[in-house]
């Protein structure tokens, strides 16, 4: 049984892991474990974290149970006012004096079957197979109420949390703080994994040690954001707890090492930016979050998480199918768009062997620069006098797939949506708005702007047929402002209407794969990726760059729902130059395609991007859907991805900086393959870029050949030896060429 109750006992089960709490004496939900499966229970006095001894100071629950001290017990949730002296998972304020003591006890429990109900306006992960437990906390002396809801799959380690809080009092209930999940652990050296940075450098990977006091990551712009993403992870050796947010704006985790030996994580909706009222009667439900353990380490954490993004977050139509092979016009096109400029590129890509074109920013624009058309979301007469239609059907006849970039929620003031509605550009009265590149925010908050806005995509969309969405959106939140609000429910309400226009656009368009972006990776999250099957993940288009991006990304989303192109080179951003091939390597771990001007190509470079495609696709599943491992991440780096029988491994070989007379032999190191079967090692024949070795190899373009076979006792542990690398003198035929940021790609198959 997933869900099993007992005497007060709550017990959780998944394929791999046990979470277990209880109904203390005192009524409080008391955590007991969550860690490996377990078989039978024994004694619940094996479980117990709470020592019974007396401390000056804090104080305990009441007379009634005088040996309670609320800070040192593992709670399952937990208020301020009464005694716990950590990061809580509620505050609130009741009534006209303003009341925040609040104390939630254990009134009752049911299993659920359609909790989403409960709050339809959120984005939720599909419960096919799965079952709920709801527990009912109520605070005496208010009426308040807390449900926790925690949803079991048969097939995944993954528990998803939530809260809900019902105002059963006589007054208006203000929610200042409500956690998406609360973890009381026993400190045991944990490792904070959190996930930071800005445009074009997203997600890198920060470890900070948890020793005494509070470590938190939080957003305040409105959405997850650049700075930091809500995946959140707590590593001891190779025991990992991570945790996640379906929610796209601000967000806050925590982690507390208590003086008294317990580590307390909390993660949701972000205290400093949103606050609820509730009238009587009313209820509030936070976003859900996903949590599970694994003493796998990281990798084994992240590919459980992958599949069940593929399995219960994706969209369903794209979920297990591959994403095509795009070329977006952005990189190298620009704002120089018309019919006859995409039909040429559109014919070029399609003799390369993609299958998507992508019409980005510029179609709908009235001169050549990011200022003003916001709102507008009609094509440019001057470009296209006869509208998108003729371009769609010329991409439609090649056997391609076609795309439109749009931003939905931004407007500007030389429009005449906003002349029509100047009331739905969001601005504090008496002050004047914050732009950000040049634009100003749609008031989402709003049903009236998420209709105008709906009428306008399901047009341009329909009207077109258009396959691929590429949603952008190009600037934070500021002037929190609408009419008759509550305005510390805005940024929670505005992202709210995010979703509603986004759930009435899938709903019409179910096939339409959808592609977020936000400057690149500023809204990379699971509340978007219910609706977006991917998302792009930088601006920085740099293969050099994406190898950290999309490392720190895979801690917590799947390849398949990663953006990632081969752009020109020298790159747009960094200036900085590198090989084509590496650029390949790098991005085929993810939804792949190209951002370069395909007609301007030398008949060397369209072979090998013709190339490219054919090895991409002949792999495709591999890279998106399969098990992706970071084997090495240091100078050298090593990412596998296995076939899901285990057979077809490919793995990526990568030298951040040439090292010099390097004695010792490569190595390449495959954890996936069976010790007990033996594999066939082959190297991906690439475009050797550098003209010595062309030279050398008596005007050749191919990189050296290579293949051999291993056991796979060698290839999980020590790994084999590759190919020498050329360093200067002694060139063999079996020599490669290593420059800074080389690489290989190698198929690895069970014989």
């Amino acid at each position: 049984m997933m869900i099993e109750i007992s005497s007060g006992v709550f017990r959780l089960n998944t394929p791999h892991t046990t979470y277990m709490f209880r109904v203390a004496d005192s009524g409080h939900l008391e955590h007991l474990y969550f860690g490996n499966a377990l078989g039978a229970v024994g004694d619940l006095e094996a479980y117990l974290s709470c020592s019974d001894l007396r401390l000056p100071t804090v104080v305990n629950d009441s007379d009634a149970f005088p040996r309670l001290y609320p800070t040192l017990l593992p709670l399952e949730f937990s208020s301020f006012g009464k005694g716990d002296l950590r990061e809580c998972a509620f505050r609130g304020e009741l009534g006209e004096n303003g009341n925040t003591v609040f104390d939630f006890r254990y009134e009752g429990y049911s299993l659920e079957r359609e909790t989403d109900a409960w709050s339809p306006e959120l984005p939720h992960a599909r419960k096919n197979g799965a079952e709920t437990l709801s527990v009912c906390l109520l605070d005496r002396p208010t009426g308040v109420r807390i449900r926790l809801l925690y949803t079991v799959y048969p097939d995944s380690d993954v528990i998803l949390r939530q809260s809900l809080v019902e105002n059963g009092s006589g007054e208006t209930l203000t929610v200042r703080a409500l956690a998406s999940l609360q973890l009381d652990l026993e400190d045991a050296g944990f490792e904070a994994l959190s996930f930071d940075g800005a445009w074009i450098r997203e997600r890198q990977v920060h470890r900070t040690p948890l020793t005494g006091g509070t470590f938190s990551v939080q957003s305040t712009a409105g959405v997850s954001s650049a700075e930091h993403n809500p995946l959140f992870l707590l590593e001891s050796g190779q025991e990992c707890y991570l945790t996640n947010l379906l929610w796209s704006g601000d967000h806050r985790e925590a982690a507390e090492v208590s003086p008294y030996g317990m580590l307390r994580l909390v993660t949701g909706l972000n205290p400093d930016s949103f606050s609820f009222r509730l009238k009587v009667g009313d209820r509030f439900a936070s976003p859900e979050a996903v949590l599970l353990y694994s003493t796998g380490g990281e990798n084994a954490a992240s590919q459980q998480m992958h599949d069940f993004i593929c399995r219960y977050i994706s969209p369903p139509f794209w979920a297990e199918r591959d994403r095509p092979i795009l070329l977006n016009s952005w990189e190298g096109m620009g704002f120089d768009l018309s019919e006859e400029n995409l039909s040429r590129q559109a014919d070029a890509a399609c003799k390369l062997g993609i299958e998507l074109f992508v019409i980005d920013d510029g179609w709908f624009r009235s001169g050549m620069c990011a200022r003003g058309d916001m709102g507008t979301w009609e094509p440019d007469p001057k470009k296209f006098p006869h509208g998108l239609r003729p371009v769609t059907e010329h991409i439609h006849s090649l056997g391609m797939l076609a795309g439109i970039w749009i931003e939905p929620e931004m407007i500007s003031p030389d429009t005449a949506l906003f002349r029509e509605h100047p009331e739905l550009m969001v601005r504090c009265p008496g002050r004047e708005p914050s732009p950000g590149r040049d634009q100003y925010l749609l008031d989402m908050t709003q049903k009236k702007a998420v209709d105008i806005i709906y009428e306008k995509l399901e047009r341009l969309i329909g009207e077109n047929g258009f396959d691929y969405v590429k949603w952008d959106m190009n600037r934070y939140l500021a002037d929190d402002w609408s009419p008759d609000m509550y305005i510390p429910e805005f940024r929670y309400r505005w992202t709210l209407g995010y979703y509603r226009l986004l759930q009435r656009l899938t709903a019409r368009f179910p096939k339409v794969l959808i592609e977020g972006c936000s400057s690149g990776g500023s809204r990379f999250d699971l509340g978007a990726l219910c609706y977006e099957n991917q998302i792009w993940g930088s601006d920085n288009t740099d293969a050099t760059s994406r190898v950290s991006i999309f490392s720190g990304t895979s801690y917590g989303y799947p390849p398949c729902c990663f953006g990632a192109h081969v752009s020109r080179i020298p790159n747009g951003i960094t200036g900085r130059v590198y090989d084509y091939e590496t650029a390949f390597h790098v991005n085929a771990f993810g939804a792949f395609g190209y951002e370069l001007d395909v007609t301007k190509l030398s008949d060397e470079e369209k072979e090998m991007f013709r190339r490219q495609i054919e090895f991409y696709k002949t792999y495709r599943s591999i890279f998106q859907r399969g098990r992706f491992t970071r084997v090495r991440e240091d100078n050298t780096v090593i990412w596998t991805a296995a076939s899901e029988d285990g057979k077809t491994v490919l793995a990526l070989y990568l030298e951040k900086r040439a090292p010099l007379s390097r004695a010792s032999v490569r190595r390449l190191r495959v954890p996936d393959c069976r010790t007990d079967r033996l594999y066939r090692i082959t190297a991906r024949q690439q475009r050797v870029s550098d003209p010595a070795m062309t030279e050398r190899r008596g005007g050749g373009h191919l990189s050296e050949e290579f293949s051999l076979t291993a056991p796979g006792a060698l290839l999980q542990g020590r790994g084999t030896a590759i190919m020498p690398v050329f360093q200067g003198t002694d060139y063999k035929e079996h020599t490669a060429y290593f420059g800074d940021y080389s690489s290989r790609m190698f198929i690895i198959e069970e014989l």
